[in-house]
């Protein structure tokens, strides 16, 4: 029997109790390698908005002037340093 009244799709097994909370990842991180990967998303974001353009790949420039979350000022600058990179013209 499904959990839920109107849940007419899931199907367990009986004998087996269901496991609670979140399934499992297939390749969890540990606490460290989490704040590691959240310290370094959030350098990219302090240099995007501290214009050191120098540290950022051609990718991390394309990808930072078309996000909703980057100031458009910032997104701005970051299109137009990947143009000057690029040998774009006005």
């Amino acid at each position: 029997m499904a959990k839920n009244a109107a849940d007419c799709l899931t199907l367990e097994l009986p004998g087996l109790p269901a496991a609670r909370g979140r399934p499992r990842s297939p390749n969890p991180l540990t606490g460290a390698q989490r704040t590691a990967r959240w310290r370094a998303k959030q350098k990219q974001e302090r240099l995007v908005s501290s214009l050191k353009f120098h540290e950022l790949s051609d990718v991390d420039l394309a990808r930072y002037s078309v996000w909703d979350t980057v100031k458009p000022a910032d997104a701005r600058a970051c299109w137009i340093e990947l143009g000057r990179r690029k040998g774009w013209r006005k």
